[in-house]
């Protein structure tokens, strides 16, 4: 079994619109990952450099994460992964996974703290979700609550509901619908 650890040796982003004004409503994001070599540090380990980049379309920022891979296991383990690596083979699912991990967590910080979108996949809600023969994610006007025009099947009516903001419902009652 491989152990994995990774190390963060350069963060860099860079915004190239400007703070004064607004973002493009449609962004596209794309995300790489390249692991640049695969070198045998001791019988038993294995060093892995890579480099993780975002880019934004149109062109707002690019996001950038290196660092390094260490990979600790069996001396056959290790031996195998780097003849892999040394006839064009793709990495082990294990070191994809930890830089991976690491590099978008730290790729997300640094969208933040240049105010621009996370490096995320967007969220869809399912559509299909209906109850008592109404939709709970509709696009027309709920004409009885209004609160319920537009939102998602996943939020309960506990959340949404105006009378339940005002009179508070108890945790056990939660389960049950609101009166309308």
């Amino acid at each position: 079994m491989l152990r994995v650890t990774v190390q963060v040796t350069n963060l860099t982003g860079e915004r190239f619109w400007g703070q004064e004004s607004q973002l493009p409503p449609q962004v596209q994001i794309a995300v790489n990952i390249n692991i640049v070599g695969l070198d045998m540090k001791n019988e038993s380990t294995a060093d892995a450099p890579f480099v993780f980049t975002v880019n934004y379309a149109p062109s707002i920022a690019q996001l950038s994460v290196k660092g390094r891979a260490q990979v600790i296991g069996e001396k056959e383990e290790i031996s195998r992964m780097i003849e892999e690596h040394k006839q064009s083979r793709p990495p082990p699912v294990a070191i994809i996974q930890a830089v991976s991990s690491i590099a978008i967590a730290e790729a997300i910080l640094l969208s933040k703290s240049l105010g621009i979108p996370p490096p995320l996949p967007p969220i869809h809600f399912p559509q299909w979700a209906c109850r008592r023969n109404k939709c709970r994610l509709s696009n027309s006007k709920d004409k009885e609550n209004p609160s319920r025009a537009i939102r998602p099947s996943i939020i309960p009516d506990y959340l949404v509901h105006p009378k339940s903001w005002r009179i508070g419902i108890h945790p056990k009652n939660w389960t049950r619908r609101v009166a309308r």
